[in-house]
């Protein structure tokens, strides 16, 4: 006879995410990020982090996709299970405001809501049917299979004016759909419409702005707009870099030439008088951070934000037909998102470390400055001994973190070059030790969590290390190539001086 169990409540005191490529605002002031089971609210007024458990019926089970409503305190997510719902509450006190029942047994990939009473979703892979629903009272309005075959992920987003029209787009396609909802009493219509861009560019990200104008960015960080009659995309903005020249712009378009034109003349001319115009400090000869991440867009302060391909941050306003950079900001780190809240003008991006970045505006310069940092892409993690007050993390991308294992804030980091398959820490001393591919084993201080520092490498064979353990005295560490068989015993001898290795 089995003995059934009570269900034990646990508190979640903090999260690290490893991996962030969404976050949108709930209300005026509140970042909202999904994973797994988690919702993690980061109240930017406050400067405090909240978290949501998504692990009980009542609560919901998992979290596949989340939305926030542009102006009203309230969210809304889909489970990630089989048959999921979608589960609407307020923020900050997560009180319920209705439940709609799942009709999609797959799940969702995307949510949004319109400035109405509606919220749209869309379900995942093979039929991506695009539902209306009234959020009030959880009634399906309208719903029809998108025709979008493909697997990947898929973006959406909704205007901010009327007529509702919701844009679905395939991330690092050439073309988006574009659904008008009109609703007249009780009846509710969808509309489809097909946009495709010029030379099949790739497109990697939207948004609209309030007028209702959809603005498109692609995979080198040119910015097209989408007409809203002709529903063609022309170039509005080209993007350049400081070390691209710009005769390579192609000949068989004269409309891409013309519009590309015009925008090249405004900005000479704003680098020639300089007024207006906010520039970066960096000099143009500077080695640009090149890396695998798609631009991103967002609309801020009446004009368009780009986190450019070559980790440079632009802001665009339109004067007259043309398009004017008004400031451009250089970021060591590569944005992957940025969301504006235009009711506190607040410019918010998350880095590919895991780190929040806040746009603040000065009288000189503009910058963008850390306010939060959640770590990415971890592969390890162990205890700091022997007072267990900090914990250390290593990244695929060779960042070593060091958190307060009691409040989880940063306290440390340090950026290895090599490639680790193993991290064990010492059961006596503060120190941590790394086996490397190329068979070399790493000895890490962090006796001063703030700056961790390397003590010493040793070398051991010209193959992977895939195991370090230490054993409970900590006076000696095995190190292991368990493939081959290879063993390494290695003596730990410490001195109030240095530290001595013997093999």
């Amino acid at each position: 006879m089995f003995q059934q169990h009570k269900k034990v409540e646990t508190e979640t005191k903090w999260i690290k995410l490893g991996k962030t490529t969404e976050i949108t605002f709930v209300g005026k002031e509140t970042l909202a990020i999904i994973n797994e089971c988690h919702i993690l609210f980061y109240d930017i007024g406050l400067k405090k982090n909240f978290i949501y458990n998504a692990n009980c019926e009542e609560h919901g089970d998992g979290v596949q996709c989340l939305a926030g409503h542009r102006t009203m305190p309230m969210f809304a997510f889909a489970e990630k299970c089989y048959n999921p719902r979608i589960l609407l509450f307020t923020y900050p006190n997560f009180t319920p405001i209705s439940i709609i029942k799942g009709v999609c047994p797959d799940g969702y990939t995307n949510l949004v809501f319109s400035e109405l009473e509606y919220i749209v979703s869309l379900s995942t892979f093979p039929q991506f049917i695009i539902t209306v629903w009234c959020w009030r009272t959880g009634a399906k309005l309208a719903w029809k299979e998108s025709g979008n075959t493909q697997s990947g992920q898929q973006l959406l987003r909704c205007s901010l004016s009327s007529p509702v029209i919701v844009s679905q787009m395939l991330e690092m396609s050439e073309c988006l759909l574009l659904w008008e909802i009109n609703v007249c009493s009780k009846r509710c219509m969808l509309s489809k419409n097909q946009v495709f861009l010029p030379e099949a560019k790739s497109c990697c990200g939207f948004i609209w702005a309030p007028e209702g104008i959809l603005h498109i960015v692609t995979t080198n960080g040119d910015v097209y707009t989408v007409d809203a009659e002709t529903h063609k995309a022309h170039l509005a903005i080209a993007w350049l870099t400081h070390n691209t020249d710009n005769a390579n712009q192609k000949l068989d378009d004269k409309t891409l030439i013309e519009e590309a034109s015009q925008y090249f003349e405004t900005k000479n001319e704003g680098e020639e008088d300089k007024q207006g115009v906010t520039k970066n400090k960096e000099t143009e000869d500077k080695n640009i951070n090149n890396s695998n991440v798609s631009p991103c867009i967002a609309w801020f302060k009446g004009g368009i934000v780009v986190a450019g391909p070559d980790s440079y941050i632009k802001h665009f306003k339109r004067t007259s037909k043309v398009w004017k950079e008004t400031w451009s900001i250089l970021l060591n780190i590569q944005l992957v998102k940025l969301e504006a809240c235009s009711l506190k003008d607040y410019l918010i991006g998350i880095s590919d470390r895991g780190e929040l970045y806040q746009y603040m505006p000065t009288m000189l310069t503009p910058s963008f400055e850390r306010v939060q940092h959640y770590g990415s892409n971890f592969t390890h993690v162990c205890l700091i001994k022997p007072q267990c007050e900090m914990l250390a993390t290593l990244s695929s991308n060779g960042i070593l973190d060091v958190w307060d294992k009691t409040t989880g804030g940063h306290v440390g980091t340090m950026s290895l070059e090599a490639k680790y398959l193993c991290m064990v820490s010492s059961p006596k001393l503060p120190y941590i030790v790394l086996g490397r591919c190329d068979g070399v084993v790493d000895f890490l201080n962090v006796y001063c969590p703030e700056s961790p520092q390397v003590l010493c490498q040793v070398s051991l064979c010209a193959w992977e290390i895939q195991d370090v353990q230490f054993t409970l005295s900590g006076n000696l560490l095995v190190a292991a190539n368990t493939t081959n068989g290879d063993f390494f015993l290695i003596k730990v001898t410490f001195t109030p001086f240095n530290t001595e290795i013997i093999e």
